[in-house]
């Protein structure tokens, strides 16, 4: 798609209630204006202060009118560089328009896209509302037509897939961080271990059924969620090998459809562990039965979703 760049960036809603945006957004490829009884010569010309008088009749307060004939005036006026954005169906949607400006058989203006709407980034992936900034969204309150956007520089770097410099030092530092967890990880002595990795399923909202180890062979932690009512269990292998890994899948098999979920869960595997993990029949057989595999690293993130940092921190030094 190629970079993203705008000299400025509006916000517009479509129509009173957002009448217009399925007829914009699905079909035409515009961006539509009501002020039906504007009138459309005044505004070409750029006679805004004539305009004005035309709408001191509507009995609106000297404030608001000067609101709304700047709102008309952005409408006309904004170059093709401007940006507009609007949300529809939960996504937010962004376009360029053309400068030309036509009048429709109901008094509506409106101008054509260039290259249409958009409600993804530069990746493909959407711009889905609910994973964007809260000091952008908020703009669908707007009681007007068209404002200004304040959150550019965030809105144009989330279209671009770039990053601020804080997020950059973030991930940078969190990437180091659970390095080495990773590494705190593989000191723990398989008691700890153990504790450990009951602390995450827990933290993840898990609930342990019984005792650890003592109802099933290859089975150290049963599992339930309050929320699905979904069972699982998990064996925890400090360290282990291929014969091993081979063993505790077959257990799993033979358990069937008796559990939702299988967790095969280790920090120190041997070197034949990697390669039979990384072979399409292993991966097969792990997608068929449910089992997923949690090594070091898996567990460095889990521990930094959990809240565990302090928790390792403490033990494994």
């Amino acid at each position: 798609m190629g970079k993203v760049f705008a000299e400025r960036v509006l916000y517009i809603k479509l129509g009173r209630g957002g009448m217009f945006e399925t007829e914009c957004i699905e079909h035409n490829g515009t961006i539509k204006l009501g002020y039906n009884d504007c009138d459309h010569e005044l505004c070409m010309q750029g006679k805004w202060n004539e305009l004005k008088e035309t709408m001191r009749e509507d009995s609106m307060d000297p404030g608001s009118l000067t609101r709304h004939i700047e709102q008309i005036r952005k409408f006309y006026e904004e170059p093709s560089s401007t940006m507009w954005i609007t949300f529809h169906k939960n996504h937010l949607w962004y376009c360029f328009a053309e400068e030309t400006v036509s009048i429709n058989s109901d008094g509506t203006k409106e101008r054509k896209t260039i290259n249409g709407w958009k409600d993804f980034d530069e990746k493909g992936s959407p711009l889905e509302i609910l994973g964007l900034n809260g000091n952008l969204t908020q703009v669908q309150r707007f009681q007007g037509t068209i404002c200004n956007i304040q959150e550019q520089n965030y809105l144009l770097r989330r279209i671009n897939c770039e990053q601020s410099e804080e997020q950059k030092y973030i991930e940078s530092n969190l990437r180091e961080i659970k390095l080495n967890l990773g590494k705190l990880i593989r000191k723990l002595n398989p008691k700890d271990f153990e504790i450990f990795v009951d602390l995450v399923f827990r933290n993840a909202g898990w609930s342990r059924v019984g005792q650890m180890g003592k109802t099933i062979k290859n089975v150290d932690i049963q599992l339930t969620s309050p929320v699905t009512n979904e069972k699982a269990v998990v064996q925890v292998k400090s360290k282990c090998n291929r014969a091993k890994i081979i063993e505790v899948m077959d257990t799993f098999h033979q358990l069937g459809l008796s559990y939702n979920r299988y967790f095969i869960v280790y920090h120190s595997p041997s070197r034949d562990v990697e390669a039979y993990l990384d072979a399409n029949s292993t991966k097969e057989m792990l997608l068929e039965d449910n089992i997923q595999i949690f090594d070091a690293a898996r567990l460095a993130e889990l521990a930094v979703n959990s809240g565990l940092i302090d928790w390792l921190v403490s033990v494994a030094n």
